[in-house]
């Protein structure tokens, strides 16, 4: 499941994720994404993972063409957890999409907030 945080502001778009990830979170998230970009130009995403989410077998296509729709407009991904995994899926995600990705500890919400408001790239 995905829920859209109440902190979203501007062209930075904030989820909790938990549990497993359906077609419409996707179609959600999606949706969410291109009404940003159409407002700001470009969207900056954080994500929440308190533990690492599941997908349905048949999302997994609409997340590869769900980031080789958006990858020139997703500025920046903020993921927050302490899994091991969320950080490897970080440095994957940035080095083979070219998106700036960092990951941050849940004790490191603010800094991940700061990140992304800032404008200079790591």
């Amino acid at each position: 499941m995905i829920e859209r945080l109440d902190e979203s502001t501007g062209s930075i778009l904030a989820y909790q994720v938990v549990g497993q990830l359906t077609e419409e979170d996707y179609q959600q998230l999606t949706d969410d994404v291109q009404n940003i970009v159409q407002e700001e130009g470009e969207v900056r995403l954080l994500m929440h993972l308190p533990e690492l989410p599941t997908t349905e077998l048949r999302t997994i296509d609409d997340r590869l063409r769900f980031a080789r729709e958006h990858v020139g407009n997703i500025h920046k991904v903020a993921l927050i957890g302490d899994q091991r995994l969320v950080d490897w899926g970080a440095s994957i995600y940035d080095s083979t999409l070219g998106i700036d990705v960092k990951h941050f500890t849940d004790e490191q919400q603010n800094e991940a907030w700061e990140w992304l408001k800032s404008e200079e790239e790591e």
